[in-house]
């Protein structure tokens, strides 16, 4: 006979995932690290693709279309779409998606609208491309 303690949980019995059960600052810390990986990624790709666009002598307007565009569409979510980054643990909720709502929209409830507009201009396009990046890595079977 064994005490409750020592009886191994229920492989039925799901359990909450980290960021519910760890501590506000912790789990703040770990969504801002998260995002500035993703910024690096994006802004890494953008790079890449600025010099491979450099290197081809593709004209100045099709570099400025690679940024402006991801940058328009994330404008277009960050406004259209102010869904802030709301804990749960519904295991369909990315921690990926998570930080990048917790960063561009708000947590538990979006921002101003003139703060979200600002955000996604400056962060936009870098996210957009990271995004971009790990769907390919994922499609892939990279990931």
């Amino acid at each position: 006979m064994t005490a409750a303690g020592d009886q191994r949980p229920s492989e039925f019995l799901r359990r909450s995932l980290w960021r519910i059960r760890t501590a506000p600052e912790r789990r703040l810390t770990a969504a801002g690290v998260t995002f500035i990986i993703i910024l690096g990624a994006g802004v890494a790709l953008i790079w890449a693709t600025f010099a491979a666009l450099d290197w081809l002598g593709a004209p100045g307007w099709v570099a400025a279309l690679f940024w402006l565009a991801p940058t328009i569409g994330a404008l277009v979510w960050a406004l259209g779409r102010p869904t802030p980054a709301i804990l749960s643990d519904d295991d369909d909720d990315s921690w990926v998606g998570y930080s990048i709502r917790l960063a561009m929209i708000g947590s538990e409830q979006p921002r101003p609208r003139p703060v979200r507009a600002i955000l996604a201009v400056v962060f936009g396009a870098p996210v957009v491309s990271a995004l971009t990046l790990f769907l390919l890595f994922e499609l892939t079977g990279l990931v």
